[in-house]
């Protein structure tokens, strides 16, 4: 009897599918997470709030205001609220005219300037929240549509405009310092501007670019079109001159909220791999990138959008797959292990927290961020901060999330249908049949007794369909092994589970197995 055994804190490499089963720990997986030497089912949600209009809440917005308080813009497709920093209690800001006309396609954009909030979602006008007794009202003077837009060094940046009763695609706008509603350009009096994109390496008929979205880092701004990356650096001597030069080439940006920042590092879905820059752009999703885009729903890519989750160091890259119209799996980038879990979705937007996620003046202008070490957490010592994550779906439901053991979708609690595998093992040599004969799973303690399902899969040839046992229950607290019998060249461990209530965390295994003969 040999035995083998698997510890998951030396090969914590997380779900490999674009390497040789044979070659890799884990090569499928759902609804799992990968910790420090560990890998467990993800938690789950509970219900905060249900919108009045119970419609799909596609946008949210955390942010504290110039008065200190934390608030949550919550945008649905007919109204948009604000919530106070628990969730306890909102108020309708909807403004009176025009109400918002948003589809699943279109996005929410959000941004601060001079503390006051701005918000577009890409087809209706823009909107300011100039007071908090009062619903949004228009933003005067400005571009009358944006399809993207952030702030600069306490400016208004709009991308794709329409303005004057013409559309621009490949349009920069910015507004004047600590003014929103000042989009005069004049070269002597207004420090607004303007600027046109245009790839050098294009031909005269196909070189106007198509801006899809941005993200801030310092006092630049990376300016993401379909087919490029582009640099946008204020000039210090010329107050209202920007310097824009292509920062990468022929790496497009999926969708307006597929980009995020955290740390210092921007990430983002590109249209054949996922990206982070730092000190160029490199590429990150090489272990699981053949699996995830040739599955995706192209008519749908408009709806995927990323997060980055400050509390476990995971960047949430959400997008609809197979012939999914929203987003319904999440390719989740630990950023700490350099790894990736993919889990179910079924929400439709994350509580973004503007001071977590963005570097800009105008947080530190109004003391939000921590300027000695430049870190993505909140100020502790400030009352009223919102104390954990929130997600919003279709439903009109704002969740709790990565809390407890269920899921939560449309008024109902759900089991949560998780599961790890292993790659085909050969142990000691891949010519010889191997008979497993039990499993000892290794799993952290806990109060509850956990039901864990152990299967195993065996083959005679890698070409060969996996034939596995029947799910055995591993009880934690009460079983030490599985007793199992396959037989075959290959064999795989899968671990699952899909009750209600069920929750585990996994350090490794341990198992037992017989030489059986060459042939």
């Amino acid at each position: 009897m040999s035995k083998y055994t698997f510890t998951q804190s030396g090969n914590n490499s997380g779900i490999i599918t674009n390497a040789p089963s044979t070659k890799v720990a884990w090569v499928n997986g759902k609804n799992v997470r990968f910790g420090s030497g560990y890998v467990r089912k993800t938690p789950g949600k509970s219900l905060l709030a249900t919108i009045p209009s119970v419609s799909p809440i596609r946008g949210m917005f955390t942010f504290k205001g110039t008065d200190g308080t934390v608030r949550t813009i919550v945008c649905s497709d007919v109204n948009i609220y604000s919530y106070t920093n628990d969730f306890g209690s909102y108020t309708d800001i909807t403004p009176p005219y025009p109400p918002p006309s948003i589809t699943a396609n279109d996005a929410w954009q959000f941004t601060l300037v001079g503390g006051m909030p701005v918000l577009s979602c890409g087809v209706d006008r823009i909107w300011k929240w100039e007071s908090y007794g009062s619903p949004l009202a228009l933003l005067d003077n400005a571009p009358r549509r944006a399809k993207c837009l952030t702030s600069s060094k306490n400016r208004l940046l709009l991308g794709w405009v329409l303005e004057n009763g013409y559309e621009y695609p490949a349009r920069l706008r910015w507004s004047d310092i600590a003014d929103p509603e000042s989009f005069c350009v004049d070269d002597n009096k207004s420090a607004s501007g303007r600027a046109d994109m245009v790839n050098p390496n294009g031909n005269s008929i196909d070189s106007a670019e198509r801006i899809k979205g941005f993200a801030s880092r310092g006092e630049n701004t990376f300016v993401f079109t379909e087919r490029n990356v582009w640099l946008l650096s204020p000039i210090a001597s010329k107050e209202h001159v920007y310097s824009l030069s292509l920062f990468a080439e022929c790496i497009g940006l999926i969708s307006t909220r597929a980009v995020v920042y955290a740390n210092g590092v921007i990430y983002f879905i590109g249209t054949d791999d996922f990206y982070m820059i730092a000190d160029g752009v490199k590429p990150i999703g090489f272990s699981i990138r053949n699996s995830v885009f040739p599955n995706l729903n192209k008519a749908a890519a408009g709806t995927a959008f990323a997060f980055y989750k400050p509390d476990t160091k995971e960047v949430f890259f959400c997008m609809a797959t197979a012939s999914n119209t929203t987003p319904d799996t999440a390719y989740v980038y630990n950023t700490e292990f350099n790894n990736w879990s993919i889990c179910s979705v079924n929400y439709l937007c994350y509580a973004y927290n503007w001071v977590e996620n963005n570097v800009t003046w105008e947080s530190q202008q109004f003391g939000q961020w921590d300027q000695a070490t430049d870190s993505d957490v909140w100020d502790t010592s400030d009352a009223g901060i919102i104390p954990y994550n929130a997600v919003g779906n279709i439903n009109g439901e704002i969740l709790k999330f990565d809390d407890g053991a269920n899921d939560y979708f449309a008024s109902a609690s759900s089991a949560i249908e998780s599961y790890i595998e292993t790659g085909d093992m050969v142990f000691d040599n891949e010519r010889f049949n191997k008979m497993i004969s039990r499993v000892y799973p290794f799993l952290k303690p806990q109060s509850d007794k956990t039901k864990l399902m152990v299967s195993v899969g065996v083959r005679e040839s890698l070409s060969n369909d996996i034939e596995w046992s029947t799910p055995v229950p591993f009880t934690l607290g009460i079983n030490n092994k599985v007793d199992v019998r396959k037989t075959g060249k290959y064999g795989r461990i899968k671990f699952s589970t899909n009750q209600l209530g069920v929750d585990w965390t996994l350090d490794g295994y341990e198992l037992e197995y017989i030489l059986r003969g060459y042939r």
